[in-house]
């Protein structure tokens, strides 16, 4: 596949290096999936992979984890290898905390997600990162002023806050 770093990758052969070969468990936790719009399906889409086809659901976290190493960014909405930097905030993460807390952590690269995760719900970063992130980590929400859509952003990075300390 073609990376969000503009390489081409082998995600069997890398995640057999990472994560050593698995294939008792399913060959396709190797898939490498794009085209994610995890704004829209974290709240049912992903629980309902963990609880019906668990290879998929890593796969999904492992592609994720990929995407936020490559191109130093946790996504929004990967459209083939490019950043397509819609929607608001960081809602894949709860994919990412979902399939640990079901018992997968050791087969995702959670460490790179996580520093992510961070850097860009904190801090004024170029790529994915919050609006008015200075107002919101002072006050607690984000200003009328500088978005228009402000209750919006607040509850999306409070929604995520939550998911980020989970």
């Amino acid at each position: 596949y073609l990376g969000t770093d503009g390489v081409v990758h082998n995600a069997t052969a890398e995640r057999i290096q990472q994560y050593g070969d698995s294939t008792e468990q399913s060959p396709l936790s190797y898939a490498y999936y794009s085209d994610l719009s995890t704004w829209d399906t974290f709240r049912t889409q992903h629980p309902w992979l963990l609880l019906t086809k668990e290879d998929v659901a890593v796969g999904i976290a492992r592609s994720t984890a990929d995407m936020t190493s490559q191109m130093g960014a946790f996504p929004r909405w990967i459209m083939a290898n490019h950043e397509s930097g819609c929607m608001i905030g960081e809602h894949g993460a709860a994919l990412v905390v979902e399939a640990v807390k079901a018992g997968f952590g050791d087969q995702i690269d959670v460490l790179t997600i996580q520093k992510a995760l961070l850097l860009q719900s904190t801090e004024v970063v170029p790529l994915n990162g919050r609006n008015d992130v200075e107002h919101y980590m002072s006050a607690g929400y984000v200003s009328s002023e500088s978005d228009s859509t402000a209750t919006t952003a607040t509850l999306s990075y409070v929604y995520d806050d939550f998911v980020l300390a989970e």
